[in-house]
């Protein structure tokens, strides 16, 4: 006598579910790999994991675009770039690009995080300026260092021991220029994207 209710009762409130309650694509393949694993389909369960691995490193991406800066005055940008790198190239990890144009003149913002050859590699010489001598020179900028590579024309910098932040322009991209859009990079946004 009560199922009527129950059943009335439950549609209602399956169609009222917000839109955060519904499983999104990530969910649905770490369950896909719960469910293999508990099955012992170790082949099945692997993929799963694989696939929400990239879909996660994927949206990691994404959110690192906002980092990158609006056109300076003067200069117009291309779309923002992402790429998810897979392990197995370089220890994987996530790539965000944005190229900005004048004349025959262009700069390129880059953001590479989640890389073990980046943190564990190259990330203690840069956060410590080890690097320098040569075509590398160790600046200053807002407080921060920065190693700056003549032979390429760019700035590289570690933020927050976890983004690889480099500012490149071409060659006749004056150093004026690729210090300011080094200042907009809005590395305030590092703290909150992990």
């Amino acid at each position: 006598m009560h199922r009527p209710w129950l059943i009335l009762s439950a549609c209602f409130l399956s169609a009222s579910v917000s839109p955060l309650a519904k499983a999104d694509d990530v969910l649905d393949e770490l369950d896909r790999a719960r469910h293999a694993y508990e099955r012992q389909d170790f082949t099945a369960a692997a993929d799963a994991a694989d696939t929400a691995t990239k879909l996660i490193r994927q949206a990691q991406a994404e959110a690192w675009k906002v980092m990158l800066p609006d056109p300076m005055p003067g200069w117009t940008g291309d779309e923002a770039q992402s790429n998810s790198i897979a392990p197995l190239f370089f220890g994987g990890g996530t790539s965000t690009s944005r190229v900005y144009r004048k004349g025959a003149d262009t700069v390129e913002i880059s953001i590479i995080t989640s890389s073990p050859l980046i943190l564990q590699g190259l990330a203690p010489f840069l956060s410590n300026g080890l690097i320098s001598g040569g075509e590398a020179k160790l600046v200053i900028i807002d407080g921060r260092k920065v190693t700056y590579v003549k032979g390429d024309n760019s700035f590289n910098m570690m933020v927050a021991d976890k983004a690889l932040v480099r500012v490149k322009g071409s060659s006749a991209v004056a150093d004026e220029t690729l210090r300011s859009y080094l200042h907009a990079v809005r590395m305030s946004v590092v703290d909150r994207v992990r």
